[in-house]
């Protein structure tokens, strides 16, 4: 980002990040895109790195859970109805034998309850299926498993 001589408004910079924030939310989470976008940069290199930095401000987080929630709302996405979408797909992949979309609708719904903790049993029912999980042992519960 090439530097000015006038030192840019709080207000100025709250709707660059505001913009950034869209453009991000809109690219499907292309940081370097949005910053160059939003923000006017010569290389791809510069936009990735100053959309790193700009991506661990609080305040921008701040805003980009506001606009995802308001996606979210505006859509009406409920998250039971996405999980009921992707049991679907789990249970085409295990019809199908696919068990890379397998892998990849679990890991999304690890993401969307929170699961990935993994100091508790993930137990999902829905539409016949039950998926468990449960955390397995490090080497040391391991061992005194083992001693009893």
């Amino acid at each position: 980002m090439g530097k000015t001589s006038l030192p840019m408004s709080a207000k100025n910079v709250n709707l660059r990040w505001a913009a950034f924030v869209r453009e991000y939310s809109k690219n499907g989470g292309n940081g370097a895109r949005a910053y160059k976008k939003s923000f006017g940069c010569r290389t791809l290199a510069d936009a990735r790195s100053h959309a790193s930095t700009l991506l661990k401000r609080p305040e921008v987080q701040a805003m980009l859970k506001r606009e995802q929630q308001a996606i979210i709302s505006l859509h009406n996405v409920e998250t039971d109805a996405i999980i009921n979408e992707l049991m679907g797909v789990i249970e085409r992949a295990k019809a199908e034998g696919n068990e890379k979309t397998l892998m990849q609708a679990l890991d999304m719904i690890n993401r969307m309850v929170g699961s990935y903790n993994h100091t508790q049993e993930l137990d999902i029912r829905a539409q016949g299926i039950v998926i468990n999980y449960v955390k397995p042992l490090d080497e040391e519960e391991s061992k005194n498993k083992d001693k009893e």
